[in-house]
């Protein structure tokens, strides 16, 4: 495996950074910031754990993003953004079913989404078609988050892409804090009897995000110890 260790900020110079072989040699790495394209974490570092098929931070480049069940003979394998994006994940995966079972963290922390049972592992192809705009989750099906992803909710700030294809059930699309044992939910992008909501605390439809459709939308939230507010599509819903 790879790691690579290492910063850098603009206007700065750049850090060294290491790759580590497999054989124990360690490379020397020079970045020079203007080669990079900003990532989503360079302008917003900190993340507690960031998950996408695409590349969230620049020093993620040769790293997986994701690791894939195979139907046809359950063989595993990870891939790189570009492996996803460029086809080798498909053609890897060939004419049948390919199932998430690791959903790599990007911010660095090592908070993996993660499914080791076979029948809750989401798609990420179907049929030899790579499902469109992110992985496919059949109602059942979960990656779950490590207990300590965050320390409070009151003080978090989450972001969420996401759709849905039955608004008239009930789905949780992203858990990170749970009701028990202390009402702490924070449930983003809530969908209930045909509404989206923020859960929050003690109340699982804490903020009414509007009428659910089966279009993409951008669920955020933040909170911190006294108000909490919830968007959907960058609009305040209180």
């Amino acid at each position: 495996d790879t790691q690579l260790v290492g910063t850098m900020t603009e206007n700065e110079e750049p850090s060294y950074s290491n790759i580590v072989t497999e054989n124990g040699d360690n490379i020397s790495l020079y970045f020079d910031y203007d080669d990079y394209e900003k990532s989503l974490l360079d302008l917003y570092p900190n993340a507690s754990g960031a998950y996408s098929l695409r590349l969230l931070n620049h020093v993620w480049e040769y790293m997986p993003v994701v690791e894939v069940r195979r139907s046809s003979d359950d063989a595993e394998q990870s891939f790189t953004a570009a492996e996803v994006a460029d086809g080798t994940l498909l053609t890897w995966v060939g004419s049948n079913d390919g199932h998430v079972t690791t959903w790599y963290d990007q911010s660095g922390n090592g908070n993996n989404a993660t499914q080791t049972d076979p029948a809750k592992q989401p798609k990420i192809v179907e049929g030899g078609v790579m499902v469109a705009d992110g992985l496919k989750f059949d109602g059942e099906d979960t990656l779950d988050l490590t207990t300590d992803i965050i320390s409070s909710t009151n003080n978090v700030s989450s972001f969420l892409v996401s759709q849905t294809n039955d608004i008239s059930g009930s789905t949780i699309p992203l858990a990170l804090s749970r009701n028990s044992p202390n009402d702490a939910r924070y449930y983003l992008g809530v969908v209930n009897a045909g509404n989206f909501y923020l859960g929050y605390g003690t109340d699982a439809y804490e903020i009414n995000l509007g009428t659910a459709d089966t279009s993409t939308h951008l669920f955020s939230a933040t909170s911190n110890n006294t108000t909490t507010e919830a968007f959907i599509d960058t609009v305040s819903k209180g």
